[in-house]
């Protein structure tokens, strides 16, 4: 409040310092790594890129689908059960009925975008769900 003018022409310090105590500029949260906190923007997309690759390689994917293969073919009975497919128009038809006005999530992706999407990642979309279920 100290650098608020007395008045001058056009100076909208007082609306500014307002705007800045109502909207709080929002700051980027650290990271965890192994040595304590990484607040650097560039050690920071390192770290992400790291643990992207890390999830991602090829043998870890691949020690995944052994595990999921052998889990597999002991509850095959079991699964035939339960599995449920997810179809291109089921999801269609979900992404039809989202509301367009609703906030965006932490990923700024709101409905109005994902209407946009076309086939070919609704497909993706399709296979992802039913690779979890």
């Amino acid at each position: 409040m100290d650098n608020l003018d007395i008045l001058p022409e056009k100076n909208y310090s007082l609306w500014k310092t307002v705007k800045n105590i109502k909207n709080p500029i929002k700051q980027i949260t650290p990271f965890k790594t192994n040595n304590g906190y990484s607040k650097d923007l560039n050690e920071q997309t390192e770290i992400a890129a790291n643990y992207l690759e890390e999830i991602f390689s090829n043998s870890r994917n691949n020690q995944i689908i052994q595990s999921n293969s052998i889990h597999n073919r002991e509850n095959s009975n079991r699964l035939e059960e339960y599995q449920m497919i997810t179809s291109v128009g089921e999801v269609k038809n979900h992404i039809k009925q989202l509301k367009n006005k609703k906030a965006p999530g932490y990923d700024l992706i709101n409905g109005q975008i994902i209407k946009e999407l076309p086939d070919k990642a609704i497909r993706y979309l399709t296979i992802l769900y039913n690779a979890i279920g």
